[in-house]
């Protein structure tokens, strides 16, 4: 295998190809580039879809999606009444089409969710908050990393609410990660311990590492990697 590359998994298998009997399995691979910023659109569309759409499978589990049964305690800004009939991969593939995301913004999408999550214990990305989160989350990064973005006007019109709530989402998420939005670290919390965005806590040998804003990138990177491994 290329050093300079990783396989992930195709979404369906090529009904041309005649299957081999010897393989049970019958998976078939797509070599990936290793640095996300060399990944096309559309195949990190796919994988960052697939990794929030089993995120949400588990929390949708774990939560009442009925907003009426819905304490304060649990009810947030990113709440929906209803869960939106887009699917996360179609939603996100507008969210870029029209706003341009580029690579970085879609990976930190991913790093916003642990970063959300160790400082908002209410917060659950699940079918009636995913939206709302992605929108807010790409909104955000946009700013944060790069050199050119659209107007909250723009991307209110994109997502689907109006310009107030979007502003009011934006302001609530500021809040809560206190404005550390440039990825800075793999999301550890005091004492070492990595959670992922379903409340567990993963050990890592490299739970030490602490990385500055100039390195994102290779925050960046370590996230596209684990996606792939995860559910490429």
């Amino acid at each position: 295998e290329n050093s300079s590359s990783i396989k992930r998994r195709k979404s369906c298998n090529n009904n041309n190809n005649i299957p081999n009997t010897n393989n049970t399995s019958n998976k078939q691979y797509k070599i990936l580039p290793r640095e996300y910023i060399k990944c096309e659109k559309t195949e990190l569309i796919t994988i960052i879809s697939r990794m929030l759409s089993s995120i949400v499978k588990i929390n949708d589990s774990r939560t009442s999606l009925d907003v009426k049964y819905l304490n304060n305690k649990n009810l947030t800004r990113f709440h929906s009444r209803s869960s939106p009939q887009i699917s996360i991969f179609n939603y996100l593939l507008r969210l870029s089409h029209y706003s341009s995301l580029e690579n970085c913004v879609l990976i930190a999408t991913v790093y916003y969710i642990d970063l959300l999550t160790m400082q908002y214990p209410s917060f659950a990305l699940n079918s009636l908050t995913v939206h709302r989160f992605l929108l807010t989350a790409t909104t955000i990064a946009s700013k944060a990393l790069c050199d050119s973005f659209c107007s909250n006007n723009h991307y209110a019109k994109v997502g689907g609410v109006n310009i107030i709530e979007l502003n009011l989402l934006e302001v609530e998420f500021l809040k809560w990660v206190n404005y550390r939005v440039v990825p800075r670290d793999y999301n550890y919390d005091s004492i070492c311990q990595r959670k992922n965005s379903t409340g567990n806590i993963e050990f890592d040998l490299n739970n030490s590492l602490q990385f500055g804003i100039s390195n994102a990138h290779k925050i960046l990177d370590l996230y596209y990697e684990k996606m792939i491994s995860l559910c490429g």
